[in-house]
Parts: structure tokens; C-alpha cells; sequence
């Protein structure tokens, strides 16, 4: 080898390590840490216990999973049946590689579009932001009827790719109170996806 092919091969090692470490340096910034199953939950019971404050007793609590869907978008709806002059909270908390990025109570539930819009009464959107582990939305109604709770979550970055189909595991509460009990719909308190 000649003195210049080993300076020239030096220096192409040494520009390949500098930009190998830039690059995962930069890209730890991208990374968003899985939320421990621990830290959803414990976010989930505090903001039950908002809505239970207020009066809302809780009907139910149950694990779900929200499947993938276009753009790695899970998303999960069930009707909601609202009696009239009752109101609803619901709260929803996810753990691991995904964030909250929507949840309501609306007539329709729409994923796997960014930018989509729900026919939604109450809507909380966080997607500006990179979402969050809980959500909660409170909502009264002066007539009975069925709404469709819609939660919808995306991966925390950009760079998480879940290619196992599995989803993402979300807690999903549902607390009623009627307005009356509650002290008239003034005192609704929620509806603003809350990060950690």
C-alpha cells in the first residue's frame, strides 16, 4: 500500500465512524421510550379519580387491543349508550411503543387517515404533540343515545415499525354520573390528552 492509499483509507474510516456516531447520536432523540404496563396504569387510576371526584361512578374497566391499521394507527370504538340528562367520563391510558392521539364520543369513529376527522360531540386531539399515556373526555347529554367511544393511538416515533400485527394494549374506564348529581355541566373538568 502507498502512503497516500493508507492516508486515503484513514481517512475514509475515520469520516464512517464520525458519521455512525452522529447518526445514532441525532437519533436518540427520536426514540421514545415503551411506557411501563406500571406507569399506564398508575396514570389511568389518577385520572379515573378526577371523574370520580366530581361524582362519576365507575361502571367499568376493561384491558383492550387496539389492532393495527393503515400508517401502524391502532384504533378502538364500542357504543356508548348516554341516557338522557346523564353524563359519561371516559378515560383512556396505553402502554408501550404507542401514544394516545385521540379519544371522543361521537357518532363515527374514523382511522387509519391522518388528519381525519370524526363525527364527534367531544374530541380530544393531541396528535401536534406526540400524543400521550392517558386521555380523558367527559360528556353530558340531554337525550338518550348511543355514541361510539373512539380511542385511537399511534407509535410514539417514527422510527418504531410493528410489523407483529398484536396491536397495542390500552386501558379503557367508563364512569356515569347523572347532571344533576354532578352540579350542571360547569363543573366538567376533562377532555385534554395528559402526558406524564
Amino acid at each position: 500500500m502507498t502512503p497516500r492509499t493508507k492516508v486515503l483509507l484513514a481517512l475514509c474510516t475515520v469520516s464512517g465512524l464520525s458519521v455512525g456516531v452522529f447518526a445514532t447520536y441525532e437519533s436518540r432523540y427520536s426514540m421514545t421510550p415503551p411506557v411501563p404496563p406500571a406507569v399506564a396504569a398508575s396514570a389511568f387510576e389518577r385520572e379515573l379519580g378526577v371523574a370520580e371526584a366530581l361524582g362519576f361512578a365507575r361502571e367499568r374497566v376493561a384491558k383492550v387491543r387496539l389492532p393495527s391499521h393503515d400508517y401502524d394507527i391502532g384504533g378502538y370504538e364500542e357504543v356508548v349508550v348516554v341516557d338522557a340528562g346523564e353524563c359519561v367520563a371516559v378515560v383512556a391510558a396505553i402502554e408501550g411503543r404507542y401514544r394516545l392521539q385521540r379519544i371522543g364520543l361521537g357518532r363515527s369513529c374514523a382511522f387509519g387517515a391522518w388528519g381525519s376527522r370524526w363525527e364527534s360531540l367531544t374530541q380530544e386531539d393531541s396528535g401536534r404533540g406526540g400524543g400521550g399515556v392517558v386521555a380523558h373526555a367527559q360528556y353530558c347529554s340531554d337525550v338518550r343515545e348511543p355514541l361510539r367511544l373512539c380511542v385511537e393511538a399511534r407509535p410514539g416515533d417514527y422510527s418504531y415499525d410493528d410489523r407483529s400485527g398484536q396491536g397495542v394494549t390500552a386501558t379503557i374506564g367508563i364512569a356515569r354520573v347523572s347532571e344533576a348529581a354532578l352540579g350542571g355541566r360547569g363543573r366538567l373538568n376533562r377532555g385534554l390528552i395528559a402526558g406524564l
